[in-house]
């Protein structure tokens, strides 16, 4: 027969297990053999706590100096390696570039923001639906579908000259100069994902969707809104009434299924509207083709494959997104496109399109002053 613990030897094992694993972890947080060099760490912590919350890269500009451009940290238990150079960078990319070409799960986006719908996400995609999606979207990121677009982004640059050149020297112009840049980065973008114009969307719409790519940063950013969850995991057991990072992740997933959702309802409607073999836009001013958008294409090609699937079963089918990815891929790739432009340029209020510079770009008196032939092209169709 077995015999009973008594509460006292349970207490015990019990001390035992949690000791043991304690040791675990912070054993975990010390340098491996091998491992490029970097500043000391800290016992249970690593190098977290020389992390900066903001631009954290200007700290490991100082590294570099000190330790060398391969920069080797420790963030709790997770190894992290910076690399500095860009034949480095190249090298990584070239030769292990299914290793490291995606991004490292975040319990942030995979539990709370994405759930379900994370191996699916551009960015965290497993690499199975990575290798489907790009073969989906192939063309659009190709050279024959990037010259198809490069139409819309001249048109859409001529209308960011027309718009800063009308800008003032007041304060409420320097307010839009800003804005300019926002809503030409973010039409350019859309015309190609789904067809349509930032117009068509709606004001309350552009800002929604600007709030929800501010959000994510902030949930992405080492030391942000956001504990250490993927270190600490018990940080996340926090009641949502006590966490004001999990109430901030609830709005902040409900507006980006708000944004994607109206892209995926504009796109679809357009899709029924030309049906699957009639191209968006097939006849314009000046007898110019129409530009079919990412996501038209999506379902065009997902009611072939359903035909052909019907048509001659196989034992490997040809894939039929359903309505939920075709949404994410969209969002995922506005998003994509959008953001990190959004990023990289830095306007300054100090600049200025002086008119005879910009006019000659439309062909008229004033730049926008007639913009017949620019529809067209903003539009798709």
């Amino acid at each position: 027969m077995y015999q009973l613990l008594s509460p006292s030897s349970l207490l015990f094992l019990a001390a035992l297990v949690l000791i043991t694993r304690v040791g675990q972890f912070i054993l975990t947080t010390h340098r491996p053999r091998g491992f490029p060099p970097g500043p000391p760490t800290l016992l249970g912590l690593g190098n977290l706590h020389q992390l900066p919350r903001n631009k954290a890269f200007i700290r490991f500009a100082e590294w570099e100096g000190q330790y060398g451009s391969l920069l080797g940290l420790k963030v709790g238990p997770t190894n992290v390696v910076v690399l500095h150079r860009a034949e480095e960078v190249r090298e990584l990319l070239r030769t292990r570039d299914p290793m490291y070409s995606g991004r490292p799960s975040l319990a942030v986006f995979r539990d709370y923001v994405l759930g379900e719908d994370y191996d699916h996400f551009p960015g965290f995609m497993t690499p199975e639906f990575r290798r489907i999606q790009h073969r989906a979207c192939r063309h659009h990121l190709g050279p024959q579908g990037v010259a198809e677009a490069a139409p819309i982004g001249r048109a859409m640059a001529v209308q960011l000259l027309d718009a800063l050149s009308r800008l003032g020297e007041d304060d409420v112009a320097r307010s839009k100069f800003e804005s300019c840049f926002f809503n030409w980065n973010l039409g350019s973008t859309l015309v190609v994902v789904c067809g349509q114009s930032a117009d068509d969307f709606g004001t309350a719409w552009r800002e929604k969707h600007h709030a929800v790519q501010q959000g994510m940063m902030k949930l992405a950013e080492p030391g942000g809104a956001i504990p250490p969850i993927d270190i600490f995991p018990f940080l996340a057991w926090v009641p949502r009434s006590l966490s004001k990072w999990k109430q901030l992740v609830v709005v902040i997933r409900q507006d980006l299924y708000d944004t994607y959702g109206a892209m995926y309802t504009h796109a679809k409607q357009r899709h029924e509207r030309f049906g699957a073999s009639h191209p968006e836009g097939t006849t314009t001013a000046k007898n110019r083709p129409g530009y079919e958008s990412l996501m038209k294409k999506l379902f065009r090609d997902r009611d072939e494959n359903q035909r052909l699937n019907a048509a001659k079963p196989s034992d490997i089918p040809l894939t039929v997104f359903p309505d939920s990815d075709i949404r994410l891929i969209g969002g995922g790739f506005l998003d994509a496109a959008s953001h990190t432009t959004d990023d990289v340029h830095v306007p300054s209020p100090g600049l200025r399109i002086a008119p005879q510079h910009s006019e000659p770009c439309a062909g008229r008196d004033r730049l926008g002053s007639r913009f017949s032939w620019f529809q067209p092209l903003a539009r798709a169709d």
